[in-house]
């Protein structure tokens, strides 16, 4: 079973945690995810970059997937002009609308989790109109 959970740190940061049992970490993709993990002594044993969360979802079983219950559900997401970064945040703060300006000003995605069959739903909600 794979327990995943969306939380949130001091900063208000976006926090992608997972649990994965010993049997499922052969999956090439999991894998990989735990490659650039850290490991925390806590009721989710992995701090999972966000990057990999899409993936996850949307290549293994959702039978083998859980959501926690006290998971937050809705995140928004900008990326470079080469998307090669991404930010992560669950409101439009200062800090991170002036993020945006520094990288010209892409499009803001909100990504939707909805918690009974685990469909993800990602739209722009907001971009430059010039």
């Amino acid at each position: 079973m794979i327990n995943i959970k969306l939380d949130e740190d001091k900063r208000g940061k976006v926090i992608f945690r997972a649990n994965i049992d010993e049997c499922h970490k052969d999956n090439r993709i999991l894998k990989r995810a735990l490659f650039e993990s850290r490991v925390v002594n806590n009721e989710f044993k992995y701090n999972i970059p966000m990057k990999y969360f899409w993936p996850i979802i949307n290549n293994v079983h959702k039978e083998l997937i859980s959501l926690s219950d006290d998971s937050r559900l809705e995140v928004l997401e900008f990326s470079d002009e080469y998307e090669e970064v991404y930010y992560y945040n669950y409101k439009a703060t200062p800090a991170y609308m002036k993020k945006w300006r520094e990288e010209s000003c892409p499009p803001i995605f909100k990504i939707t989790i909805n918690p009974k069959d685990l469909s993800v739903e990602k739209k722009v909600i907001f971009e430059r109109l010039i």
